[in-house]
């Protein structure tokens, strides 16, 4: 072999090795693939691409409510404010487990809304009103509101001479059977064979009944009275005989 032809082949031989040796320290394919698919693990992004989504929830900055004890059915406002760095336009929703809710008003970065509360709630409940706050990645932060509200009385029935009345759950009273005294509470004298509202009393948290006549304890601590009276038994300084009628119990 002559000198040329050794001299070709070992030029031929270092220009190959070094080619490959290029492309190895590149990380490229022959066949022009990007590098960074086929080793992901040795490339790093440039920052230059879309931002993800916004994994982090809100921050709730203010909130407050315009009252933490309810005794009588009444309206009471909530409000929010919270902050995101990446979501300036927040979403906030309301929900209570009782009582009415009514529509919510928003900013951007704050919400407020008036509940208004049962007259009671059933025993063991806690009246609950909840916020919950999502940003545009879907996360977000929740804050729940207690307000300490009456708990509705026992249901209890209680029998008179010939007549029955009922205390319900929610604090009315109903009567059925003889009302020839006026004992059932409707404003009338007729006898009823199904259950009649007492006319005008709400709020009843006991109950009690004689032989012709009845009374309720009413939340507020008043004692109201009717049927036959003809005793005083109604105790409001009269005789005849009445539909309820506060008691003059001082």
């Amino acid at each position: 072999m002559s000198r040329t032809t050794m001299a070709w082949r070992l030029q031929a031989l270092l220009t190959t090795v070094v080619w490959f040796s290029v492309l190895a320290c590149a990380g490229s394919d022959p066949d022009g693939a990007d590098p960074c698919q086929r080793n992901p693990s040795q490339c790093v992004p440039d920052g230059g691409g879309n931002p993800g989504p916004d994994v982090t929830p809100p921050t709730l900055t203010d909130s407050s409510q315009s009252a933490t004890q309810v005794l009588v059915q009444r309206p009471v406002t909530f409000r929010v404010k919270a902050h995101d760095e990446e979501s300036p336009q927040l979403r906030f929703s309301w929900t209570a487990n009782v009582g009415t809710l009514g529509s919510p008003s928003h900013t951007g970065t704050s919400s407020e809304v008036i509940w208004t509360s049962p007259s009671c709630v059933p025993t063991g409940t806690v009246a609950t009103v909840t916020v919950t706050v999502a940003n545009s990645g879907d996360a977000s932060v929740s804050k729940t509101f207690t307000v300490d509200a009456n708990a509705c009385p026992k249901p209890t029935v209680v029998a008179g001479g010939s007549h029955t009345v009922a205390l319900r759950g929610d604090g009315t009273v109903w009567g059925w059977g003889s009302n020839g005294n006026g004992q059932l509470g409707d404003g009338t004298t007729t006898d009823r064979a199904v259950p009649v509202q007492v006319a005008g009393l709400t709020e009843v948290t006991a109950l009690g009944s004689g032989s012709s006549h009845a009374l309720a304890l009413r939340r507020d601590g008043t004692v109201w009275t009717w049927g036959f009276n003809g005793d005083g038994q109604l105790g409001d300084g009269t005789v005849p005989v009445r539909v309820p009628v506060k008691s003059l119990l001082p």
